[in-house]
């Protein structure tokens, strides 16, 4: 299916962790295997009650669909030691170790972890969100250049030739995320 939110979100983990990206690609692990359960629920499926109402409330109060998918990758990111020292362990019981990771979040942890899933938001390129909407969220807009394509063809996260323009023009300045 093209524009699979698992497609989709490869990329955008491929953007940012290129080496944990290539190592569950070489276990043949499948991003639906664990991102199915998280975005299905929004993490329902996986946190104590305390940490979903939390969770919720940061997430409605936000009003942006997109940021599911930057929580789900501040979480993998997070795993991302644990999950590379499982060299030798089964597909299968690597899926369910990266499945539980949500279940090790806490109400007080909430804040921050809506904090890193915008600090990798805001260093993501913007066309991602505006490009990749119609094609996950039924947002069909006529100038996307990715609306009937399949992502899972894509060797990389594409970027418009005006983001990368403008980002080249820009001096490099290190922001802080509150």
């Amino acid at each position: 299916v093209g524009g699979s939110p698992f497609e989709v979100f490869r990329l955008l983990l491929l953007y940012h962790e290129p080496s944990l990206c290539s190592f569950l690609d070489t276990k043949r692990l499948h991003v639906e295997g664990y991102l199915l359960k998280w975005i299905r629920s929004l993490f329902v499926a996986s946190c104590p009650l305390d940490v979903i109402i939390s969770l919720w409330d940061h997430y409605l109060a936000n009003s942006d669909q997109f940021l599911v998918f930057f929580l789900a990758l501040v979480m993998i990111v997070n795993a991302k030691d644990p999950i590379m020292e499982e060299k030798s362990i089964p597909t299968s019981e690597l899926i369910e170790s990266i499945s539980a990771y949500p279940s090790q979040l806490s109400s007080d942890d909430v804040a921050d972890f809506f904090a890193l899933a915008k600090y990798y938001q805001f260093r993501s390129p913007q066309s991602f969100q505006k490009d990749y909407s119609s094609s996950i969220f039924g947002l069909q807009r006529a100038s996307s250049p990715l609306r009937s394509r399949d992502f899972s063809s894509f060797l990389c996260l594409p970027i418009s030739v005006k983001e990368l323009v403008q980002s080249l023009k820009k001096p490099i300045v290190e922001t802080s995320i509150n």
